[in-house]
């Protein structure tokens, strides 16, 4: 098991030794006969010792994914303020609307479907503050409601209200494991993140330091696939996946330009009260965390600047974090893409007013891996 630990200070070294992988590469899978080296990551609110490093440079999949439709607002079907995005398998795309606060599902090929949800308000299916979407299994779906603390279950085929779940504390992230146990992430201290599962639960050993960063170190990205559940941080580049009981089981850097330095904190007093806020200008490294199959992908923000305009994913073995490629979607407008994330072979992507869906069948063979930028 991995251990955390708190320091004083801010570093980034390089540590430990390399370890060989042994057996035979498979066909598209990442260059397992590369030694893997690893690292320290040691900085004021968060330290992690042994977290496997990545290479420098993207390996890059040929082609792009195939668009198969663009979802928008029009009468028949109203789309006011798309928010949080969930997808399934099968290309269906699930989109929360905070204007009417109802959940809408729509094919692959962009066509309304089930409605889930009774509009705002505390009653049975009603949602005062959504904050999060989850399909679980093939037969319900989840919305994590912060403004009643409960996660609202419906009925996935019809939008019917199946039940409710009260939680304790500030919830701000879950996912589901495969058997149907819950993982969160709260905001309380000492309940980082839990696991329940029936009359089971447990809590996670405390993961922060003891900086000046307090709940800002809290803030990232949450799922779950066969191992347990895989956490990024937002302002540290660090896949982090665990066991159904808290265990560490490996941590390995995201990949892209630049080092992983820590994020730059100003402390101000305003009006006799202590402010702390991250330095303007401060690049995260990602906006979405998703997982399929053996697969982990991260939605990427520290790419090249040719990719500025572009959507980049980052595609890492899921048994233990080792980046394995990555692709891309053009774009010539500077419309922001909020959410990416990948189920099955489909790629949904939502940007303030639109949703658009994928293939992923148009990714051709790698290409060289690009030039080592740092």
């Amino acid at each position: 098991m991995l251990k955390f630990s708190a320091r004083p200070q801010t570093a980034f070294v390089v540590i430990v030794f390399l370890s060989l992988v042994l057996g035979g590469c498979k066909s598209g899978d990442a260059d397992s006969t590369v030694p893997l080296v690893y690292t320290s990551i040691d900085f004021t609110d968060f330290a992690v010792d042994s977290v496997l490093t990545q290479p420098g440079a993207r390996l890059w999949r040929e082609g792009e994914p195939t668009k198969l439709a663009t979802i928008t607002d029009r009468e028949e079907a109203p789309l006011f303020r798309p928010s949080r995005i969930a997808g399934d398998e099968s290309g269906n795309v699930y989109v929360f609307d905070r204007a009417d606060f109802l959940i809408k599902k729509y094919d692959k090929n962009g066509e309304p479907g089930t409605i889930y949800g009774a509009g705002q308000g505390e009653g049975p299916g009603e949602i005062s503050r959504g904050s999060g979407i989850r399909i679980l299994g093939d037969s319900l779906l989840a919305v994590m409601d912060r403004g009643s603390r409960e996660i609202d279950f419906f009925h996935l085929e019809d939008g019917s209200y199946s039940h409710s779940q009260d939680y304790n504390g500030l919830l701000v992230n879950f996912a589901f494991g495969q058997n149907g146990g819950l993982y969160t992430k709260s905001a309380v201290p000492g309940r980082l993140f839990q696991y329940s599962f029936r009359d089971f639960s447990v809590t996670f050993p405390e993961q922060t330091g003891e900086g000046i960063l307090g709940r800002l170190n809290l803030d990232g990205y949450l799922s779950a696939n066969r191992l347990g559940m895989l956490y990024l941080p937002k302002f540290y580049g660090v896949l982090l996946q665990y066991s159904s009981s808290g265990d560490l089981l490996y941590a390995a850097e995201t990949i892209g330009p630049g080092d992983h330095a820590g994020p730059e904190v100003v402390v101000k007093d305003v009006s006799g009260r202590t402010q702390i806020r991250l330095e303007p200008g401060f690049d995260l490294f990602a906006i979405a965390l998703s997982v399929s199959g053996e697969s982990i992908y991260v939605q990427a923000i520290n790419t090249a600047p040719a990719d500025s305009l572009n959507t980049v994913i980052d595609v890492y073995r899921a048994r233990d974090g080792r980046y394995d490629h990555s692709f891309r979607v053009s774009s010539r407008i500077r419309a922001r893409v909020r959410t990416a994330i990948v189920q099955g072979e489909y790629l949904y992507l939502r940007r303030d007013t639109t949703l658009t869906t994928y293939s992923l069948r148009g990714l051709g063979k790698m290409l060289e891996r690009e030039p080592d930028t740092d």
